[in-house]
């Protein structure tokens, strides 16, 4: 469901990148490929029967009732929401890969497809970190304080848009899918172990000035 919000992700957020060429370009890029995921996903809910073409449409309906806004006011902000949303998307499809591989007969076609997606997911994240990484040397208060206001408060895109929205939290978090502990123990202290920081510096005090970014 939250990918198809995806003409508000690169609407809203091209305007503020539309400058640098390299990071208009890659925004785009990464919404191509964001678009294939959902595609992929809506086909595989087609032919399985796991849905008819009249719930996709009244699906698509509902979403588009509501329009999604930038979590981040800044570039900064939103490349540091970008990394983080990313390891937890890929979170959420390993996860279900995992429990539809456990049973017995599963889902063969499904199972490859989140195989597929979980391995973009990641190289979304692994380019965002290294973003971030550089963010941290450029120009790091501002950095921390945007880490410190994302990963502190982080909450997966769009999920609170629709009717059902903590119906369907519930089950995820139910099937152990996505969840606070996962999220820590799987997001947030990977993300903190990879850029060499520690609660300490999300806790620090950092002076307020204009970033540069």
């Amino acid at each position: 469901v939250v990918e198809s919000y995806l003409p508000d992700y690169i609407a809203k957020a091209l305007p503020m990148i539309r400058k640098n060429r390299g990071w208009a370009w890659f925004h785009a890029n990464w919404g191509y490929e964001e678009s294939k995921h959902s595609l992929a996903m809506r086909d595989w809910l087609l032919k399985s029967g796991a849905r008819t073409e009249e719930e996709m449409a009244d699906l698509d309906d509902r979403t588009f009732e509501y329009e999604w806004n930038l979590p981040e006011d800044s570039p900064q902000g939103m490349v540091v929401y970008a990394m983080t949303q990313e390891l937890a998307t890929w979170l959420h499809y390993r996860n279900l890969k995992a429990l539809i591989d456990a049973h017995g007969r599963g889902d063969p076609a499904l199972s490859k497809l989140l195989g597929l997606i979980t391995v973009d997911e990641r190289a979304h994240h692994s380019f965002y970190r290294r973003l971030v990484q550089l963010f941290l040397e450029l120009d790091r208060p501002a950095t921390l304080e945007a880490l410190r206001r994302v990963i502190l408060g982080f909450k997966m895109p769009a999920v609170h848009l629709l009717a059902d929205s903590q119906q369907r939290v519930a089950q995820i978090g139910k099937l152990n899918i996505f969840n606070e502990e996962l999220f820590v123990r799987d997001v947030y202290k990977p993300i903190m172990d990879s850029l060499g920081l520690t609660s300490k510096d999300l806790r620090r005090t950092q002076p307020q000035r204009k970033s540069v970014f």
